[in-house]
């Protein structure tokens, strides 16, 4: 695995990224609509679940900052630098999944459709909208087998508090980073094989 070829990869992404103003405006309005359609719109509404003192809007919080790195309240420095981490590790975690997916697919638009099916039931099931806790007891099971689960998990942990973090941090961090480490060496190990086959 190469940590050089996976930054040049990153850093051609994101040079792009910031070329194209239209996906800059997307990638933030998404969850500036899920904050106010939804966070707002449900801010008053009777969530079973929460944490107590944590409203709906403060619990959809990690996984918009998640989503655009904006808008919380900085408390200390290691609570920063901890944030960093979580996202950096979900980040690993889905490039690991997307190489696993971009090995085996052979055009564009089926990688696309591919990603989008599975990246939406992923964040659906991962507690960023609602306590994995309180989900039917059939669900439980596939969240916690979602690697997701863990990094949204130690990221409102870590912004929130202790005491919002359905999981001990610690263990979301060492289940995140198994995650990460696990998906980008798949990943990593399956698209050198497919360049190795053509």
């Amino acid at each position: 695995m190469s940590f050089q070829a996976i930054y040049v990869l990153w850093l051609r992404e994101m040079k792009g990224m910031w070329r194209a103003k239209s996906r800059v405006v997307g990638s933030l309005g998404m969850p500036i609509f899920f904050l106010i359609f939804l966070g707002l719109g449900l801010e008053h509404a009777s969530m079973p679940g929460l944490p107590a003192g944590v409203d709906y809007v403060a619990f959809l919080t990690p996984w918009i900052i998640g989503m655009t790195l904006l808008g919380f309240k900085i408390r200390g420095l290691i609570q920063v630098m901890l944030a960093i981490v979580f996202m950096c590790l979900i980040s690993f975690t889905f490039i690991g999944l997307g190489l696993i997916f971009a090995s085996r697919m052979r055009d564009m638009q089926g990688f696309t459709l591919i990603v989008n099916f599975v990246m939406f039931p992923t964040f659906l099931l991962s507690g960023a909208i609602f306590p994995v806790q309180d989900l039917p007891s059939w669900h439980v099971p596939v969240c916690y087998a979602n690697q997701l689960t863990y990094g949204v998990d130690g990221l409102r942990g870590v912004l929130l508090g202790a005491e919002a973090s359905g999981l001990p941090i610690l263990l979301d961090f060492v289940l995140i980073t198994a995650f990460s480490i696990g998906m980008v060496g798949i990943g990593s190990y399956l698209f050198r094989s497919t360049e190795v086959e053509r």
